[in-house]
């Protein structure tokens, strides 16, 4: 039903790069809703949308498509709106297509979930873009009536709930970024960038790729445990940040 959708994921949007400026959202009825400065996160200050284009989905699908950010948060003041605490965060699952930006905005942390969402959303894209392109004659629509079939409307629900094997939010960010974050440093800098957090020292880390950079700043939160991070966190640094 539409309203389990809405509990999964709040919006579904596309932003252009050119214009800066949502293009498509989905409900289209709450587009006023949506953060005013959404565009700035979707193309953040790491990463260049001329040199995606050649980004292809693949089967399974690749978390280096994917990267994530945060809005949001108790936390925020008018010198903070772009910060955001991990408890109150609305989480945005991005990729970057020629030059534009498919976002899921929700407040799960869904991450395979919602990439494959967005995997779907561009491959029935593609086949629409090779469907319309192979259509060689002009399309005209007409209005008519059509008989009711008899047959009654079924609707199915589902009921979405969380893994047996994840108890909290950060068991899934743990799921989603310690692969990555023990991937690309050694385990003696983890150390040593976690010992900064407990001590509540500001911790900047510099990457050109944003799929990494995320993945890895959401792979350190579960390490804190017991303890739990309470200060602004951004993974993805935007333009007027």
């Amino acid at each position: 039903s539409s309203n389990k959708r809405k509990d999964l994921f709040s919006h579904v949007l596309i932003v252009d790069n050119d214009e800066e400026d949502v293009s498509f959202c989905w409900p289209p009825d709450d587009k006023n809703a949506v953060p005013m400065n959404i565009s700035q996160f979707c193309f953040p200050k790491t990463t260049d949308p001329e040199d995606d284009d050649d980004v292809l989905f693949t089967d399974p699908i690749c978390k280096d498509n994917i990267y994530i950010f945060m809005l949001s948060g108790s936390c925020s003041t008018p010198q903070t709106t772009h910060l955001s605490c991990l408890d109150d965060g609305i989480f945005g699952v991005c990729t970057v297509l020629e030059g534009r930006c498919y976002c899921i905005l929700t407040a799960h942390p869904f991450f395979d979930l919602h990439c494959q969402l967005l995997d779907g959303i561009i491959k029935n894209r593609e086949h629409l873009d090779k469907f319309l392109g192979a259509i060689q004659v002009e399309l005209e629509a007409f209005d008519f009536s059509v008989a009711r079939s008899g047959f009654s409307l079924k609707t199915n629900h589902f009921d979405w709930a969380w893994p047996e094997s994840c108890t909290d939010k950060f068991d899934f960010l743990s799921h989603w970024g310690l692969e990555v974050l023990l991937r690309v440093l050694p385990v003696d800098q983890i150390l040593f960038l976690v010992g900064c957090l407990l001590l509540e020292l500001k911790v900047v880390v510099v990457s050109k790729d944003p799929a990494t950079l995320s993945a890895a700043l959401y792979g350190l939160l579960p390490l804190l445990r017991p303890c739990r991070w309470i200060q602004p966190f951004i993974p993805l640094l935007p333009q007027s940040l």
